[in-house]
């Protein structure tokens, strides 16, 4: 019984959150198969997989597309999980990594 309190304790406690984001440094994506919305093919191929009926899906997909090229990101192909904690070592301490 009492481990059930705790665990409607912990629950009911509102979570913390920043008053603001803390600032974009750097943008990497980590992917076992990366697609670049740069590259016309992987473009394409992203862009068939939504449904032709979902309108709202394809503007978002887009919208996300404009976006990337405005502000491209480095892609690295490989198994993520264990990727990271390298990658992670080469950012300063100072950042966040999220």
């Amino acid at each position: 019984m009492q481990n059930n309190n705790l665990l409607k304790t912990a629950y009911l406690k509102d979570p913390f959150l920043r008053s603001s984001s803390p600032p974009v440094i750097s943008r990497i994506g980590l992917d076992l198969h990366t697609s670049d919305l740069l590259d016309p093919n992987d473009y394409l191929w992203l862009k068939s997989l939504i449904w032709s009926e979902h309108k709202e899906r394809r503007e978002l997909f887009k919208s996300a597309a404009e976006e990337v090229n405005q502000h491209p990101l480095k892609l690295i192909e490989g198994d993520g999980v264990s990727l990271l904690s390298n990658i992670s070592k080469e950012m300063p301490e100072s950042l966040a990594v999220g």
